[in-house]
């Protein structure tokens, strides 16, 4: 029988010890983490959970390798974040932009690059699916977002004079991150397994992450779809259902990586 962990982030504020006397303050990012546990359990995944203070690097890598380790061919894997997304001087050339795009961790900025390393790692025939509900997220990313001047509310999206503050006081650390990690293109054949990686994100590379009442509104369209597991259909199939209820300004995306991930794509959502 499969087996289906899953780790869920949610991070409402960050130290401001390390981001330069910025909070970062949100309001249901751990609203969405516990959300998409529930999701996660009642579709028989060992779900751990992170919320703000508890969303630290380290304990954010130690699950993926925890996972990376304990995952055969056949199982699944689940990560999901809500929270700000930054971006950060790319030093390994392989952004378009000159930037790598990062989560926003309590303690300290995860980049992407480290994330699809440790994705790549998984083994061949293991499911990747990532669940983002942030800025820069279209791929997980790209390209930095267009701020739009049409846009009201809060948004997931750590203010680029803040990040760049944080870089410049941390930056032997954040360069050192990078000095050892391929090219994102590159990651997957690096990794020493063959997973399938699919990403629900909560808006496209130009776009911003906004909050709603109760849950990010990506997240909080999601879980409508979902319906108590009522939903029948595609991981394709949910988010062509999700976007009618997003507004114009924040388009969700789905992306996919590695091989037979057009078979994953077409599985039903969350299972394992």
């Amino acid at each position: 029988m499969a087996t289906g962990l899953s780790l869920h982030i949610g991070v409402n504020s960050v130290d401001p010890s390390h981001y330069q006397g910025w909070y970062g303050e949100l309001m249901v990012c751990e609203a969405d983490a516990l959300a998409m546990a529930t999701i996660a359990r009642s579709r028989g995944f060992r779900a751990s959970v992170l919320l703000t203070k508890a969303a630290v690097r380290k304990a954010v890598l130690g699950h993926l390798k925890k996972a990376v380790r304990a995952l055969q061919a056949g199982d699944i894997y689940c990560m999901t974040f809500a929270g700000h997304g930054g971006q950060i001087p790319d030093r390994n050339g392989d952004e378009e932009d000159n930037r790598d795009e990062t989560w926003c961790l309590y303690d300290a900025q995860l980049i992407d690059d480290e994330l699809w390393a440790m994705w790549a790692q998984f083994r061949k025939g293991v499911r990747v699916l990532i669940v983002a509900d942030c800025c820069h997220s279209g791929t997980i990313a790209r390209v930095a977002p267009l701020m739009r001047p049409e846009f009201v509310g809060r948004v997931r999206f750590a203010p680029s004079p803040v990040i760049m503050m944080t870089y410049r006081a941390h930056k032997r650390f954040y360069d050192g991150l990078q000095k050892d990690l391929p090219p994102v293109e590159k990651t997957m054949k690096a990794g020493r397994g063959d997973p399938s990686l699919l990403g629900l994100t909560g808006c496209q590379d130009n776009q911003l992450a906004s909050e709603g009442q109760d849950n990010g509104l990506f997240t909080g369209e999601l879980v409508r779809v979902w319906n108590d597991g009522k939903f029948a259909g595609s991981y394709l199939k949910m988010i062509a259902a999700i976007k009618p209820g997003m507004p114009a300004t924040q388009s969700p995306n789905l992306f996919s990586a590695g091989t037979r991930s057009n078979t994953f794509a077409r599985q039903s959502p969350f299972s394992i």
